[in-house]
């Protein structure tokens, strides 16, 4: 006799729990978390999430916390660019990253500059021949985090976060 379907169970999957999302940094391997930059004293955030949009980064700035710090922020478009060295030029007259900056990838990161004249836009710099362009909000680019105050970041006139 054949049991009906009615009787038949199925094994379940043992439930995994999901585990909650936060931001404190985990060490891997003994990995650093992040870094201090001894030209201008800002503390960066060692390695990024991910592309986001520019409120998401925004948000996820706000939710950080690496070696117990949680006053991180997204970078200005000056303090991005004081990671470029600009006395260094290849390929068309463009700068590369500056000696000592211990991540050394090509993407584009926002920084937390609107762009003045559309504030639906936001600046970039691409480290890919360190361009500094403004996107649309909405566009997914990558975030690194950064907290301090920087003694040579110099003055951003572009705009403030918005």
């Amino acid at each position: 006799m054949v049991p009906s379907d009615s009787k038949r169970s199925s094994p379940k999957p043992p439930e995994v729990p999901r585990r909650k999302i936060e931001h404190e940094a985990e060490l891997k391997g003994g990995a650093p978390v992040t870094w201090k930059d001894p030209k201008t004293g800002l503390e960066w955030q060692w390695e990024g999430p991910g592309e986001m949009s520019w409120h998401d980064a925004l948000e996820y700035a706000q939710s950080l916390s690496l070696d117990g710090k949680s006053d991180w922020r997204v970078p200005t478009v000056a303090e991005l660019e004081t990671l470029l060295d600009r006395s260094i030029l290849y390929d068309r007259l463009r700068p590369v990253m500056r000696e000592g900056v211990p991540f050394r990838d090509t993407l584009p990161y926002w920084s937390s500059t609107t762009f003045a004249p559309d504030t639906h836009s936001a600046w970039i710099v691409m480290f890919d021949g360190g361009y500094v362009l403004s996107y649309y909000k909405t566009n997914a680019y990558h975030v690194r985090c950064v907290r301090g105050q920087g003694n040579s970041a110099g003055k951003d006139n572009r705009s403030s976060p918005q």
